[in-house]
């Protein structure tokens, strides 16, 4: 017995000195990661002897294996002994040292890496690259300080990487270490793009815009990093991307990261935390943070049922939070401000609660909701911020966003599936129109409000006379359709003032739009109109970033930080002019699209920068042309002219007419456009000019007059005809429906007609039933399966002139009828009567025969009486 206690002694003791040791051994480890690559070539050559100086080198392309000795440097490829490149300062706006396409051993140690103003270089660029080992190096390029493309089994260690938009960019390379560097001053101290079972390790990142962004990487290990003053941000879209081995001894600005994996419960006092990631956890609350200066104060990556409570994110470079593939979550009694994109941003994510934060001055968006469904807002406080919504689909714009949301001290206007109607602007703080079809906003200033005005898979809306200035952006259209922006003024925001996203048919005219990043863009539409409207000083006038078939004419584009007009590779058939373009920074106008006409027949743009002779060649790669320019007026004025009221007339009257007033003391001619073709054009004296509009169908029709003096200077005004039909259409009138309940087969049709028809409205009992588009022919609706009772049906038919009429229907449904079968015995005879349904009569006959059958009742009660 004794001696087996003594073993278990022994035993005990063995494990107590273990424990003591391990600490000290887990220190030492963590301060000095190595791979077993570096515990082969790390004495070679001396690792850690610092150069006084260095040997200048020209750029250096390594595209082979062999290419290491034919360019003179030293060793044999092997892990005892690499290729050495040392000791060198390079300098170049291109790639420094470029490594392609090699697996043998090599070090690159001990140099200067500089320049690098060119987008796209780096200063150390590997390429399907294994066995490298970069060490002991001071780096500083602008674009990429160290690239990793498709590379393996490489170690970027001990190295020294400031300033630049990159300090390391990882994509497509797996099994690479990065250890004991220091990056500082890059915009994403590592950027890991798409790279697996990396190892980051004792790393220093410090005041980058983002210490770690990783995108769609999986299973990369963290130890014992230091972030100041950035974080680690994750972004994937699968539940691999979120699974990390990040260990509680890295630490963002002196406080553990917290990471968590699987989590199913459990409170976590955000406190004790610099940066929290929740991923693929439920059930979780995270409360009482304080979440400064780091990339993402906290993030959800594919978790569900948590709860964010009583936490503060602010100052950090992405967003206040984050979730991502995140439902069923509740945010409540936050703070969210100073973020530099989102304070809120849910990718991917519904029914989620947003509830009672506080949410301010996040430059882009207070709350941005994309790909997302069904979420709650209510009761925000928004300073200087306010709701954006995106995504593809009209699930995506379905939320409850209530009214008690404050933008700015105003409620937030959010109106889902409305048609038809007038709102009035002025009433709210911003107005979000969703899946709305006909609807009018009128007037009201939105100010710092994220997104003033927004339109998302609306159709036929007006937004007219509104003042949206100090956003992100002024004005929004996703995936919309006919829409009109008009008459308003929309300035000072920080990217477009008025921005077009997969929206086609759309018209913007009559606007101001001065000192946004960008004054107009398009972006994927196509049938877009752009006229009549004010540029100035934009950073960019106009931005065509893709679409086809637009229109842009009769604007004035001026002072331009950059272009006027920028016509993108993705931009096709535009049709451009009667613009004026004059003092813009950059280039007038520049084209590198496909079939840009700038110019209609006879008719081109005014360009300050023309010199009066030949056409105008249109700077870029499209090498567009101006045929017909005109020259910029410095000197003599051009003609004068007034400006007559739009008109409006019904089809079919007669006697029509547009007459301007023009004058100048040299007069020539003119020539009329409508709808941007020509219609007329003739000589012209100075006396008024009468346009005949008459015989025009229904429909709104754009007439421009362009009015020349003998020299070339004209002046130009557009006047607005609207073709009305004043008759309503006509309507039949089907018969009342009657039938027993359980019936089928019962429908009401109706056969209105109009030459212009456009849509139809069915309400039973008042409550709209079905809506839709008419093309003129029959409408049917089904009334079968109702309950018992009577009902209304009362349909209203539109002409596209706005003119309607209605018809009613009554549908009453009656109990089944049935009759009782009686038998009668005597001594001689027995009567039976078979129990039938009666065919639908109509109520006066079913009295009579309730009637009838009561006497036959009764006279044969009396019979039976008698014979007993």
């Amino acid at each position: 017995m004794r001696k087996s206690c003594s073993r278990i002694e022994i035993i005990l003791v063995a494990m107590l000195l273990a424990s003591l040791m391990m600490p000290a051994l887990f220190t030492y480890y963590r301060s000095d990661v190595t791979t077993p690559q570096d515990t082969k070539v790390q004495d070679i050559q001396g690792e850690g002897q610092v150069h006084p100086s260095y040997t200048s080198h020209d750029p250096i392309l390594i595209e082979s294996n062999d290419d290491f000795a034919d360019q003179g440097f030293p060793g044999e490829g092997t892990s005892e002994s690499p290729y050495m490149i040392q000791g060198y300062e390079i300098v170049s706006q291109d790639t420094c040292i470029s490594i392609k396409n090699t697996d043998v051993y090599f070090v690159i140690q001990n140099c200067r890496i500089t320049g690098g103003e060119s987008w796209g270089y780096a200063g150390i660029a590997l390429d399907n690259v294994i066995h490298g080992l970069i060490r002991n190096n001071t780096i500083s390029f602008e674009f990429m300080n160290v690239h990793f493309q498709e590379s393996v089994d490489n170690t970027l260690r001990n190295n020294t990487i400031e300033d630049g938009y990159y300090g390391a960019y990882i994509t497509y390379s797996s099994d690479n270490t990065l250890s004991n560097n220091t990056i500082t001053r890059t915009d994403d101290g590592l950027n890991i793009h798409v790279s697996h079972n990396n190892l980051i390790a004792n790393n220093t990142l410090a005041e980058n815009t983002d210490g770690v962004d990783m995108y769609s990487s999986e299973n990369n290990t963290f130890l014992s990093n230091r972030f100041d003053n950035n974080g680690l941000a994750i972004t994937g879209f699968s539940l691999g991307a979120w699974k990390q081995n990040i260990t509680s001894n890295n630490v963002v600005n002196g406080k553990p990261l917290g990471y968590f994996w699987n989590l199913t419960s459990g409170i976590i006092d955000g406190a004790e935390y610099g940066q929290i990631i929740l991923a693929n956890c439920t059930g979780v609350t995270v409360e009482n943070g304080t979440f400064v200066n780091v990339s993402v104060g906290i993030e959800l990556g594919y978790s569900s049922n948590c709860r964010l409570a009583n936490n503060t994110a602010s100052a950090n470079s992405q967003r206040g939070a984050f979730l991502v593939f995140s439902s069923f979550n509740t945010l409540e009694n936050n703070t969210f401000e100073d973020n530099a994109d989102d304070g809120v941003h849910l990718d991917l994510s519904t029914n989620n609660i947003l509830d009672n934060n506080t949410v301010s001055d996040n430059p882009r968006y207070g709350y941005r909701l994309h790909r997302s469904e069904e979420n709650t807002i209510s009761e925000t406080v928004f300073r200087n911020n306010g709701v954006f919504l995106s995504g593809h689909e009209e699930e995506h714009w379905l939320h409850n966003i209530t009214s008690d949301n404050v933008v700015n001290g105003k409620p937030i206007g959010y109106f889902w599936n409305l048609t038809g109607g007038v709102i009035d602007g002025t009433v709210y703080g911003q107005v979000i129109l969703a899946n709305c079809s006909d609807l009018r906003l009128e007037e009201g200033t939105f100010a710092n409000a994220s997104v003033g005005v927004e339109l998302g898979v609306s159709s036929g809306c007006t937004v007219a006379g509104v003042n949206v200035l100090g956003g992100h952006r002024g004005v929004y259209l996703g995936y919309s359709t006919d829409c009109t922006i008009a008459n308003s003024t929309v300035s000072e925001n920080s990217d477009g003032g008025i921005h077009l996203y997969y929206s086609s048919g759309s018209t913007m005219r009559n606007n101001t739009l001065s000192a946004n990043y960008r004054g107009t863009v398009l972006e994927h539409g196509s049938g877009t109109m752009l006229a009549n409207s004010t540029f100035t000083w934009n950073g960019v006038g106009v931005y065509l970033l893709s679409g086809s078939d637009n229109t842009i004419f009769n604007n004035t584009i001026s002072g331009s930080v950059d272009h006027g007009l920028w016509c993108w590779p993705w931009a096709e058939s535009t049709l451009i002019y009667l613009n004026l373009f004059k003092d813009n920074g950059g280039l007038n106008g520049y084209d590198e699209g496909v079939d840009n006409d700038w110019n209609t027949t006879g008719v081109g743009n005014t360009w300050d920068d023309y010199g009066g002779i030949g056409v105008y060649e249109v700077p870029g790669s499209a090498n567009s042309v101006d045929y017909y320019p005109f020259i910029y007026p410095p000197d003599v004025a051009a003609p004068e002219i007034d400006h007559p009221a739009d008109v409006e007339y019904p089809v079919g009257a007669t006697h029509r007419f547009v007459i301007w007033d023009p004058s100048d003391d040299y007069p020539s001619h003119y020539v009329v456009y409508r709808n941007g073709s020509e219609v007329e054009s003739d000589s012209w004296d100075g006396a008024e000019i009468h346009v005949n509009i008459t015989g025009l169908a229904v429909g709104t029709y754009n007439y421009t007059i362009v009015v020349y003096d003998i020299v070339g200077r004209w002046v130009r005004d557009t006047v607005m005809v609207n073709v009305f039909e004043t008759d309503p259409p006509l309507i039949d009138h089907p018969l009342d429906v009657i039938y027993e309940i359980g019936s089928s087969g019962y429908s009401i049709m109706w056969s209105p007609s109009d030459p212009y028809p456009s849509h139809y409205t069915i309400v039973q009992n008042g409550t709209e039933l079905v809506s839709g588009s008419w093309n003129g022919s029959s409408i049917t609706v089904d009334v079968s399966g109702l309950e018992l009772g009577t009902y209304n049906y009362t349909i209203a038919v539109f002409d596209t002139s706005g003119n309607s009429v209605t018809d009613t229907v009554f549908v009453t449904v009656i109990p089944e009828i049935t009759t009782t079968t009686t038998t009668t015995t005597t001594t001689t005879t027995t009567t039976t009567t078979t129990t039938t349904t009666a065919p639908p009569i109509d109520v006066e006959l079913l009295m009579v025969i309730v009637a009838i059958g009561a006497v036959l009742v009764v006279i044969l009660i009396i019979v039976a009486l008698r014979r007993r």
